[in-house]
């Protein structure tokens, strides 16, 4: 259950690194986290199939350039990547069915799109007021499970991909092995605005099957990690450099998942510090 909080917690703070944005986020999960959407049965008629049990819903709202806002060439792309395949529910509050027609002869979306013109599914709801929180993926009982646009955020993405796909079927294909880590928290300390700090988590492979580090997911653009993508044998260690630049002074604390080929994975580091302004 903790994972799957930090998991959740991970796509909302991957939105962005800003001090205000972060503390909205929070609000959101603390609101959002395991909420369960209610679809009317229109709506129900216009979710697209898939092969997953997973659902990613999409609402639009009436404010702005419903194209631009839409961005059905994108979602093209994401589906057609994808796999395998969630179920889906494009909702936008607008009437107008020419101008939706036309976006979708344009970007050949053939899919449906559910016009709500009573805005009855947010009603139903209360979506957040802020646009970026309006993508949802749910899992078979509708409880949001990640929320967060995957075709704006490349982070969001490959975190959506990753709970469609499940770990659990990448870890029966791969064989297991067992780690040991000194540390999971790192304090950077002070420093500045635009100075380049490095924290380093080592892991030692115990097992007796090689060790693979399948992916390294942060919390923030403004962390780069850097690691080893070779198979790591028993007996040796390896490094995963966490480098990171902040732009806004003040204390900060970062999230770092490791997915590994272990039992425990994901793994779950932090790092924190605090940023000074020069003078």
């Amino acid at each position: 259950m903790l994972y799957k909080f930090y998991v959740f917690f991970l796509s909302i703070l991957m939105i962005s690194c800003q001090k205000t944005t972060r503390r909205e986020a929070i609000q959101v999960v603390k609101e959002w986290q395991n909420k369960k959407i209610l679809f009317t049965k229109e709506s129900e008629s216009f979710i697209i199939s898939g092969t997953s049990s997973y659902k990613i819903l999409v609402y639009i709202d009436s404010i702005g350039c419903s194209s631009c806002k839409l961005q059905l060439n994108k979602w093209k792309e994401f589906i057609n990547e994808i796999t395998p395949k969630p179920k889906f529910l494009f909702c936008i509050n607008n009437n107008d069915k020419k101008e939706i027609n036309f976006i979708r002869k344009r970007y050949q979306f053939f899919s449906p799109i559910y016009q709500d013109i009573h805005d009855s599914l947010n009603k139903l709801n209360h979506f957040p007021q802020d646009a970026r929180f309006h993508t949802f993926l749910l899992d078979s009982n509708n409880q949001i499970k990640a929320i967060g646009n995957p075709i704006h955020n490349p982070q969001i993405k490959e975190l959506y991909l990753k709970i469609i796909a499940g770990d659990s079927i990448q870890r029966k294909k791969i064989p297991l092995t067992t780690i040991d880590y000194n540390i999971t928290i790192y304090n950077l300390g002070d420093f500045f605005i635009n100075e380049s700090k490095k924290a380093t988590f080592s892991i030692r492979n115990k097992g007796t099957q090689p060790l693979l580090i399948k992916d390294v997911i942060t919390s923030c653009g403004c962390t780069i990690p850097i690691y080893d993508k070779q198979p790591i044998e028993p007996g040796n260690i390896s490094n995963i450099i966490i480098e990171i630049k902040m732009q806004e002074e003040g204390y900060f604390e970062k999230t770092i998942l490791v997915y590994t080929n272990t039992p425990d994975s994901p793994l779950l580091f932090k790092i924190k510090g605090n940023i000074k302004n020069k003078k």
